[in-house]
């Protein structure tokens, strides 16, 4: 049987046209850019500082600001020994200035006399010095982060030592108990399981 009469069509008839489709290569395989993020190729695991989807192709976090409006309620914590407190204190930047800056205006209208504020620094600083040593191998405690925790502890204590010191008391004896306390609530606080914490600027 010809062509024709399997087709039905009459001989010498001509063939109708045939549809041509054509496939392009670019609505098959999608382009694969450098920066896509399904690319595993070796040169975007070099780029991104490791292999895909390793722990040093990830963002690093950068520690925030100890900001303004945080510092009332870190003061509090403190007080109280909080562990999330003291471990923001530790870990905010900024937290060791405003700690002094807070510190030295209270030491100002608590310390009777110049003499008596040397010495109240020199015991924070054998206080913080102590602290570090007896917390360094347990807890990885720095001189620079305790002396750090010190420093948000005494705000409270230095502020009951400067209404004592405005109410007429010109002894040294409330300035010494100040730091102290600060001294007794740090280890407190690291007592309860606080690890230390990296130290900002």
């Amino acid at each position: 049987m010809s062509a024709a009469a399997r087709s039905g069509r009459p001989r010498g008839w001509p063939n109708p046209p045939r549809a041509r489709v054509t496939i392009r290569r670019s609505n098959l395989v999608p382009p694969i850019h450098p920066t896509s993020p399904g690319n595993d190729s070796p040169g975007s695991a070099s780029r991104a500082g490791g292999r895909p989807g390793s722990v040093s192709s990830a963002p690093r976090r950068r520690r925030t600001f100890v900001e303004l409006r945080e510092v009332p309620g870190l003061l509090l914590g403190a007080v109280r020994a909080d562990a999330a407190a003291l471990r923001r204190v530790l870990g905010g930047r900024r937290g060791g200035r405003i700690g002094v800056l807070i510190c030295t205006a209270l030491m100002v209208l608590a310390a009777p006399t110049p003499r008596a504020a040397g010495i109240a620094l020199a015991a924070y600083a054998g206080l913080g010095l102590a602290t570090a040593l007896v917390h360094r191998d347990r807890q990885g405690l720095g001189l620079k982060q305790s002396l750090r925790l010190l420093l948000w502890t005494a705000p409270a204590p230095l502020a009951l030592a400067a209404i004592a010191r405005l109410a007429g008391a010109a002894s040294a004896v409330p300035l010494l108990l100040a730091v102290l306390v600060a001294y007794l609530l740090v280890e407190r606080g690291l007592r309860a399981g606080l690890g230390g914490g990296p130290g900002g600027d």
